[in-house]
């Protein structure tokens, strides 16, 4: 029991980084498709947001379920901010990239908006490789602390 319990903490470290990953590809696709909406269909931000929140690809995403269910007479950076600071899983790294995102969105004409999504999509780049990074060398260590700890408590208490 012991063995099993260090073993699921190392793999529970792991884990989270690993999730982290996931919602960083995550948001750095979400900056792709508002840039890909904003480009080819004219919507405007309400009407890309909700769109966004249909796909499946985003229903793990709790700050655009949010966002997509604010009030149509709350501005949007509002309803954009509120959806974020309710997202608990959220790093304040993310949160403060996401919340600035936010604010600059239809501030310009499309092309600015377009070159605003892209230096978020390069940020998002960035902590993603820090985090793949990040993975390969801690996310292993988790593991083989976890089960390495877990043998030994369990042989000392044996």
């Amino acid at each position: 029991m012991i063995f099993s319990a260090f073993s699921w903490a190392g793999f529970s470290f792991s884990t989270s980084i690993r999730r982290k990953i996931t919602r960083l590809e995550t948001e750095k696709k979400l900056t792709e498709d508002i840039s890909t909406l904003i480009r080819y269909r004219s919507l405007t931000l309400r009407e890309i947001i909700s769109q966004i929140a249909e796909s499946p690809g985003y229903a793990e995403t709790e700050f655009i379920k949010y966002a997509s269910s604010a009030d149509r007479y709350i501005p949007f950076a509002e309803s954009w901010k509120s959806g974020i600071e309710k997202d608990r899983t959220l790093s304040n790294t993310e949160r403060d990239i996401l919340k600035k995102m936010g604010y600059e969105l239809g501030t310009t004409d499309a092309e600015g908006q377009m070159a605003v999504l892209n230096i978020y999509r390069n940020q998002f780049d960035e902590m993603l490789s820090a985090e793949k990074t990040k993975y390969d060398t801690k996310g292993k260590m988790y593991r083989s602390l976890g089960v390495l700890f877990g043998a030994m408590a369990g042989i000392l208490f044996i």
